[in-house]
């Protein structure tokens, strides 16, 4: 056992810990010890950082019988839950319980160690995850033990902290999107013209560029025919198998104005929704959601996508009919794809970058400037083929 000044630090087993003595109990000196380090260097910096809490009059962690997917389960429970949307946390619920857990939960909260994290990453990083996603499963257990120290005290230092990510985590591909022709958008309308719900969603995404939950969110009262807008405020989103309107993603309310043909094909749309509520005496008149910007209320909606029967044309049905389409088609197409073509198509007419971010929703600029390198290259690919044909060609 090494002695050094206060504390002292020993090794058990693969790993070191450090010790020292507080103020006597009962007439006895009670040792308060923290194990788990890879070094007996590190166990003396956080023996050394404990013991200055100590004496600065802060309390020292708790010594508790929690395991740490055990407190991870409590933590995203009653904390992270409420700090995030719904989406989010099922997100994050998931990757915990088929990554974390399994793994390293069963080790006990005060015992998890530097070198118990890195092993899980690394472990990770053989199975083939991307370096995202590895960035991802840190920051879960990071913020996990941070509040495991701030909020619980259970704990009085973050073994994740200076955990590297592994460089051999691969990078995940993107998928690269590609935008479609002119061509090929009067091909997609026409195939879903027997649809007027779909015909309308797809125009939408190719003449407005929206997500698809804010495609399927739009209500009658979010469009001025007179001044030929779309008010932009508000989605559909899709958590623990239910609906509801949520705020748009980014929280990008926008308003943005729109042509001529995309009027046309909303009144249209309007035409026979307003031709279904006569025709069907239990047409609903506007249907009931929970509004997560109203802190779940339920509210009634005019919603613009609906069935013969009223309900409401969901952004899932838009997905699956889009892609029957696509495989019929034989297009690479899906309502992302419509979106990027739109913000393509702008930014290669010549639109203000900024003005093309507000229409877009984007969250900085970074992301149209993307779009804009890319149709850049596209154009001076274009240039240099000219160069050797049409201008200089021997």
């Amino acid at each position: 056992m090494a002695k050094k000044k206060n504390v002292r630090t020993y090794q058990r087993g693969k790993t070191w810990t450090f010790c020292f003595e507080t103020k006597k109990v009962v007439g006895k000196r009670k040792p308060y010890t923290k194990g788990g380090f890879p070094t007996e260097e590190e166990a003396y910096k956080a023996g050394m950082a404990a013991l200055a809490d100590y004496v600065n009059g802060q309390t020292l962690a708790k010594e508790i019988n929690i395991s740490f997917g055990d407190f991870l389960l409590k933590w995203l429970e009653n904390n992270y839950k409420h700090d995030v949307k719904e989406i989010t946390y099922t997100s994050i619920y998931a990757l915990t319980k088929k990554h974390i857990i399994p793994v390293i939960g069963n080790i006990a909260l005060t015992d998890l160690s530097h070198i118990n994290i890195k092993s899980f990453l690394a472990k990770k990083t053989d199975e083939g995850y991307s370096k995202a996603t590895l960035q991802q499963l840190k920051g879960i257990i990071t913020k996990a033990l941070t509040a495991a120290i701030v909020e619980y005290n259970y704990i009085s230092t973050n073994p994740a902290r200076e955990v590297a990510i592994p460089k051999a985590g691969s990078r995940r591909v993107a998928r690269k999107r590609i935008p479609i022709t002119k061509a090929e958008q009067k091909t997609l309308l026409k195939a879903c013209s027997d649809n007027r719900n779909l015909y309308t969603a797809v125009m939408i995404g190719l003449h407005c560029g929206l997500r698809i939950g804010e495609t399927f969110a739009l209500t009658w009262d979010d469009i001025d025919f007179d001044k030929k807008t779309i008010d932009i405020n508000k989605q559909i989103s899709y958590a623990n198998h239910r609906m509801y309107v949520d705020a748009p993603k980014y929280n990008s309310v926008r308003v943005i104005c729109i042509d001529d043909a995309l009027i046309s094909a909303l009144n249209k749309l309007k035409a026979e929704y307003l031709e279904e509520k006569l025709k069907n005496v239990d047409y609903p008149d506007k249907l009931l959601y929970e509004d997560d910007r109203a802190d779940g209320a339920l509210k009634k909606f005019d919603f613009i996508f609906r069935k013969t029967n009223g309900a409401l044309y969901s952004r899932n049905l838009g997905t699956t009919h889009l892609k029957e389409l696509k495989d019929e088609l034989k297009m690479d197409v899906d309502f992302h794809t419509l979106r990027h073509t739109h913000c393509t198509d702008l930014i290669s007419c010549g639109a203000p970058l900024k003005a093309v971010q507000q229409r877009m929703g984007h969250k900085n600029i970074d992301i149209t400037m993307n779009i804009y390198t890319s149709v850049s290259k596209d154009m001076d690919d274009q240039v240099k083929s000219l160069l050797n044909t049409a201008l200089y060609a021997n």
